[in-house]
């Protein structure tokens, strides 16, 4: 090989070796590029495919806590209106200051107008076929019920005109029974008896729910339309969150035809009543008990009512506790405010009644 011949070679071997130097790096990296496109092209699917579950997933489980929320909503608005229904149709729990008895069935008195007027505005007569009675007259050493199938109405009081009450009322022993069993349910240590009538306070209080011919016709002319009667005694003890309790117990029994009867009285006080300033101290006392019963607040109630004794006017319009305590059941037989339906003086003192829904 001559020397043109090697250095027309070593010309061409600089031009393929700078070629290759230039050149191939970039051929290369593009062809990277390329091979790393096409290795990212089915990942970002993967992850597309990825994130259009998520928000299925998501979609999905919000659309089914809406349908869970909108289910437990209209539940819970299900159960408000049945709750609502219930309290609406069944009758209500009454406490009555039931005063001198003779003076508060007397049809000329405004206590009498006053409880006549609401009982026949709530249409509560025809309802009426069973009612289970507190008395202030009735306590014993242990919470009793009366399983007297016949207890005769008695006459523990001077008013002569209702002596022409003579008569026996008939008791709902199948519902009586059901009592004296969920008060021993309840931890109560509860016994039933056969031998007790009917005193003033329990037939007085029933009683005045009635005018003076819808009293003869239901209770005297014919026992058939009288309603049937449960008769529960107080606890000597009188404890007042006791006999709150025992509301509370009773309460399971009410419905549209059964009615809780507390008969009782507001202010009940032999020892002050004739003094001066008793009707003044009466009247400042009936505002502070409208005031507890009417509380919205269950809670506040329930804490005001179990403390009433410790009130500075409460041993000045109570003697004694029996007639007080039928207001502690009547406010444990239901978790609503009390609405006060009558507000009367009788002699000296005032009278509040009660209506519990």
């Amino acid at each position: 090989m001559n020397q043109k011949n090697i250095k027309q070679l070593t010309i061409v071997q600089v031009i393929i070796i700078l070629f290759l130097v230039y050149y191939l790096p970039q051929f290369q990296f593009s062809a990277l590029q390329k091979v790393s496109k096409a290795e990212q092209q089915p990942q970002s699917q993967t992850n597309l495919l990825k994130i259009q579950n998520q928000q299925q997933k998501k979609l999905a489980s919000e659309t089914n806590l809406k349908l869970n929320t909108d289910k437990n909503q209209n539940k819970s608005k299900t159960n408000q209106k049945d709750q609502m229904t219930s309290q609406a149709t069944r009758l209500p729990s009454l406490f009555i200051s039931h005063g001198l008895v003779g003076e508060t069935l007397n049809p000329d008195t405004q206590l009498f107008k006053c409880l006549n007027k609401y009982t026949k505005d709530n249409k509560l007569q025809s309802r009426i076929k069973t009612a289970i009675i507190i008395s202030g007259h009735w306590e014993e050493k242990q919470v009793t019920v009366n399983l007297n199938p016949h207890p005769k109405v008695v006459h523990d009081h001077p008013s002569k005109w209702l002596y022409k009450f003579n008569f026996s009322l008939d008791t709902n022993v199948e519902l009586a029974k059901q009592i004296h069993q969920k008060l021993l349910d309840n931890k109560i240590q509860a016994k039933t008896t056969t031998s007790e009538d009917i005193d003033h306070g329990g037939w007085g209080g029933l009683f005045c729910l009635y005018d003076i011919n819808e009293q003869q016709k239901a209770f005297q002319s014919n026992t058939k339309y009288a309603p049937q009667i449960v008769q529960v005694s107080l606890h000597s003890g009188m404890d007042t969150a006791f006999h709150y309790k025992i509301g509370q117990i009773l309460e399971q029994f009410r419905d549209e035809n059964t009615i809780i009867i507390n008969s009782g009285a507001s202010t009940h006080s032999f020892t002050y009543m004739n003094h001066p300033q008793f009707t003044a101290w009466s009247k400042e006392w009936e505002k502070y008990l409208i005031e507890i019963v009417t509380n919205k607040d269950e809670q506040k109630r329930r804490d005001a009512i179990v403390a009433i004794k410790q009130h500075k006017m409460y041993n000045y319009m109570h003697h004694s506790d029996d007639h007080f305590m039928p207001l502690l059941v009547a406010l444990g037989t239901s978790k609503y405010p009390g609405e006060l339906i009558c507000l009367e003086q009788q002699f000296t003192f005032m009278c509040s009644c009660y209506s519990f829904q």
